[in-house]
């Protein structure tokens, strides 16, 4: 296995009087793709949020490749290869795809003199139906193709470690479809993928490692096939198969929200 790209060590997240996340460790290996699963207030965006920057921990460690980053602040972890993509996609709606796009490319210094061309083929590469609305305002578009901008704009940055917020959110099932056929192509790099989902089925057809977040605490973390057979993993799922939750064509959507 590749070194850690990213590693949390105890890391406990509060939000007013409430400590939403407790206790969480893992490490994401470079190239790896990791799914963080779990209900609405299990406390997937509160710690998505915290490995991004945009929310201080209580306490615990994060390390970027080894170097401690707990401390910085957003826009400098950015800067060192943290690019979150948020579940409400925060796009400039009266801004055109390609002006949501440069904005991913801060750290280059971009602000005056324009992108660019050569830093956004790869974004054409991986979303080449961008290419046809790159002049579209993105308030214009649907949500698949948004999400598409939004996560063209985290690739502009060139991520180590692509953080997604419940990607799938609001998307039709033929959207979600071309969404995972996008994002399994950037595995083949060295890119990690950082998966925060309360589909079930995303989580499985996009990574080979799943987690489970219940009430702010890492229940379960292993290779999918193994979590997916795990007693606890199917009793968190309020005693489903674990036949429901292997990668096969056709497989009935499943979301967890859809068990309490």
């Amino acid at each position: 296995m590749n070194e850690s790209a990213l590693e949390l060590i105890d890391v406990s997240v509060r939000r007013g009087a409430t400590n939403v996340v407790r206790g969480v460790s893992f490490a994401l290996h470079e190239g790896e793709s990791m799914a963080v699963l779990g209900r609405n207030g299990a406390g997937k965006t509160t710690l998505a949020h915290a490995i991004a920057g945009v929310l201080p921990f209580a306490n615990g460690t994060l390390r970027l490749e080894g170097a401690d980053v707990g401390s910085s602040k957003a826009h400098d972890r950015a800067a060192r290869g943290i690019a979150l993509v948020p579940e409400d996609r925060k796009l400039f709606s009266h801004m055109t795809v390609e002006e949501n796009l440069i904005l991913g490319g801060h750290q280059d210094k971009w602000w005056w003199g324009g992108p660019a061309k050569s830093v956004l083929e790869p974004v054409w590469e991986v979303f080449p139906a961008l290419t046809r609305l790159r002049e579209r305002k993105a308030g214009t578009l649907s949500g698949g193709e948004q999400q598409m901008v939004a996560i063209g704009r985290a690739l502009v940055s060139r991520p180590k470690v692509l953080i997604l917020d419940e990607p799938s959110s609001g998307l039709s099932p033929t959207a979600v479809e071309g969404l995972l056929e996008r994002l399994a192509a950037l595995r083949a790099g060295s890119l990690s993928i950082l998966l925060f989902e309360q589909s079930v089925d995303v989580g499985f057809d996009l990574c080979d490692r799943i987690a489970l977040l219940s009430l702010g605490e890492l229940i379960v973390d292993g290779d999918a096939r193994e979590v997916a057979a795990s007693e606890l993993f199917r009793e968190a799922l309020f005693g489903t198969t674990a036949d429901d939750y292997m990668p096969s064509e056709g497989r009935t959507s499943v979301a967890l929200e859809a068990r309490s």
